[in-house]
């Protein structure tokens, strides 16, 4: 996805050195605090990550244990603002509209001047990115030369497979599909921050305060929210959670709806506006501007407990086996416990971070705003000689 206006000001305010500060390290307050009017849904039985373009944030992969080492760095050169993404072997960044192709062990395998505008999604037909010339680019996933080209117009975030096929969303909010379908946007409403899917339906909201659910055929449901979405949906079984803006009157927050209806289940207002999509597993997280993470209960919108950064969270939070790993915008990394919202570690980066991480292994990557792409992980074990 492109920057929100949020991570947008989050990004601006920490190269100025402005960002948003605590006066202490990590503040956690446990509240359990229920909400009366929502309906409840049946979770999944072990919330296991699910496919990528579900769009959850969490993924089958420890992440490091305990305060982990600097295992490689590879150098971009350009600043890393989109999310970086993996197939579980590869890893994708983009740095300056160029897509980069990384192995788990920090060796850079190809790069493709493809002049991309979002993050690279790993689709059947290789990895895919969204350029600056009106198409959604297929890339050879050995050398990363342009395979297949799907023109698109402008794209917002990535494409997602639906039904056999590729479908994507544009900044006018429309619906469309490799094999050259499309679906129109609901009057007036503009897209914003990209598409979930389950592989038959796909998800996204818009600038105008709608989440909406299409499928090939035609729009299945609308629902209005608040205020604009913030990022993309989360999707999980028949669970759909996404993240809006203020508006007038109100504070931004966070809404849970069927995937099947468009039932609202549950609403939970934040005391600012999010600043990054919701991640969902056995709970909801979402960061806000004012330096809290938010863990909610998936199946009600409880409230169960928020941390407090040092500065303000600047992405979407990675869920692994072990937890929750969570970026500040200054550089700081930390993993937290998914119970309780507690610190096991934290690291200094030392370098601006507004792209999302991913897990990989026992390695948590991460992409810097000074052109870096960091894997943090345990520290090698020697070989003992015999």
């Amino acid at each position: 996805m492109r920057l929100s206006s949020s991570r947008s000001m989050l990004l601006l305010a920490a190269l100025a050195g402005c960002a948003p500060q605590r006066d202490t390290r990590r503040s956690v307050q446990l509240v359990g605090i229920p909400d009366p009017t929502a309906a409840p849904i049946q979770p999944s039985s072990l919330h296991a990550a699910g496919p990528w373009y579900e769009r959850r944030g969490s993924y089958d992969a420890d992440g490091p244990a305990e305060r982990p080492v600097e295992r490689w760095r590879v150098p971009l050169g350009q600043p890393i603002l989109e999310a970086l993404t993996t197939d579980g072997q590869t890893l994708y960044a983009v740095s300056d509209g160029r897509v980069h192709a990384i192995d788990a062990s920090g060796h850079l395998l190809w790069a493709s001047e493809s002049r991309a505008v979002g993050p690279v999604a790993t689709l059947q037909v290789g990895p895919a990115v969204a350029t600056a010339d009106g198409v959604v680019l297929a890339l050879d996933p050995s050398t990363g030369r342009h395979q297949t080209a799907w023109v698109s117009g402008k794209v917002l975030g990535l494409a997602v497979p639906l039904d056999g096929d590729i479908a994507w969303i544009t900044e006018a909010g429309a619906l469309m599909g490799g094999e050259g379908w499309s679906v129109a946007a609901p009057e007036g409403d503009r897209g914003q921050g990209g598409p979930a899917s389950n592989g038959r339906e796909v998800a996204w909201s818009t600038r105008d305060g709608a989440l909406v659910v299409a499928n090939r055929s035609g729009i299945r449901w609308t629902a209005s929210l608040p205020g604009p979405g913030v990022g993309h949906p989360a999707i999980d079984g028949e669970l759909l959670v996404t993240a809006y803006g203020a508006g007038q009157g109100h504070a931004g927050g966070v809404a849970a709806f069927n995937l099947k209806d468009g039932q609202e289940l549950w609403r939970w207002p934040l005391g600012l506006e999010p600043s990054a999509s919701p991640a969902l597993s056995r709970v909801v997280l979402v960061p806000d501007l004012g330096g809290d993470l938010h863990a909610l209960d998936r199946s009600t919108g409880a409230l169960l407990w928020k941390t407090s950064g040092e500065a303000a969270w600047s992405s979407t939070p990675a869920i692994g086996r072990r937890g929750a790993f969570a970026t500040e915008v200054h550089g700081r990394v930390s993993r937290l416990d998914l119970d309780d919202g507690g610190e096991v570690w934290s690291l200094d980066l030392a370098s601006a971070i507004a792209a999302d991480p991913v897990l990989l292994g026992d390695l948590l990557i991460v992409g810097l705003a000074n052109g870096d792409v960091v894997a943090l992980g345990p520290r090698p074990t020697r070989a003992v000689s015999p």
